[in-house]
């Protein structure tokens, strides 16, 4: 696809598909709702890019794309959960002040209510619990800080099949009732597209936890240490769930008489996965 953008600054780049859609609301003569709708999602990301450089996040790119805007961080992951949480609600919230302020303004006519109504929409879609919507990164942060990223992320990927779901039956639903809704139908596509990348990067993403905790602890850095306990007869990758990118993990491993036997850092697990194969034990590593 990057042969289909152009650059236009530093990090701002326009898809070409862009001009058909831009030249046909033209022609259809619905620019203006054209254009409000760009507006709201222009908003949308520069709160997220507003937000993540005041977390210190960086920004990659910002693109206009056929059907929307799109931001991309320059980390596939955000470290801090509740940073992710931060700059994840900060599109929907924008949304949402758009609106309240364009309700309150003293003129109004059938663009200010279109520009409302959109901005609503779109933080409504926005906060549903599936990925990559920022609903879905909000949810799959929030279990961060409970069960680790890995487990949270499986357990994301895996909940965000039901609200997809349920967007498809609905336009399915529209359909057979003989009430057309495209749009449902698009954001139903875009869901199950997406939903089925994510399931694509859970290895990636294992891959990163697996190298990132070489740069955990630096001599101007400290994180929360946690302490894990398990038998040495547990399969190391159930350990590899559990682990998350704020915190450095030690396991004690037991015996059967709950004594414990050794003491593993999370640097020793994720070298004997890395070495050994997922298969290796608590108890094989010495």
């Amino acid at each position: 696809m990057k042969n289909f953008k152009l650059k236009l600054t530093k990090h701002l780049y326009i898809n070409i598909l862009f001009f058909p859609f831009l030249a046909a609301s033209i022609l259809g003569r619905y620019a203006i709702p054209f254009g409000l709708s760009y507006l709201c999602a222009i908003l949308h990301e520069f709160a997220h890019v507003l937000t993540a450089r005041r977390l210190n996040v960086g920004i990659s790119y910002i693109e206009i794309q056929p059907f929307g805007v799109c931001c991309r961080l320059k980390s596939e992951v955000i470290q801090n959960p509740v940073s992710e949480i931060a700059i994840a609600l900060a599109g929907p919230l924008s949304n949402l002040a758009a609106a309240a302020i364009a309700h309150y303004l003293p003129a109004s006519s059938e663009y200010t209510a279109y520009f409302i109504n959109c901005n609503i929409a779109m933080a409504i879609i926005n906060l549903v619990p599936a990925l990559p919507l920022d609903g879905g990164r909000i949810f799959r942060a929030a279990l961060t800080l409970a069960v680790g990223s890995l487990r949270a992320y499986n357990i994301t990927v895996r909940f965000s099949r039901l609200p997809v779901a349920l967007i498809l039956a609905a336009a399915i639903y529209s359909l057979l009732t003989s009430q057309f809704n495209f749009s449902l139908i698009l954001i139903g596509a875009f869901l199950l597209g997406s939903l089925c990348q994510e399931q694509k990067n859970i290895s990636h993403r294992t891959l990163h936890e697996i190298l990132d905790y070489k740069t955990k602890l630096t001599p101007n850095r400290m994180c929360r240490s946690v302490v894990l306990t398990a038998r040495r007869s547990t399969p190391a990758r159930q350990i590899l769930r559990r682990l998350s990118y704020d915190n450095y993990h030690i396991i004690h491993v037991t015996d059967d008489d709950m004594r414990i036997v050794s003491t593993l850092t999370e640097g020793q697990l994720l070298n004997a996965l890395t070495d050994r194969g997922v298969r290796v034990t608590l108890g094989d590593i010495n």
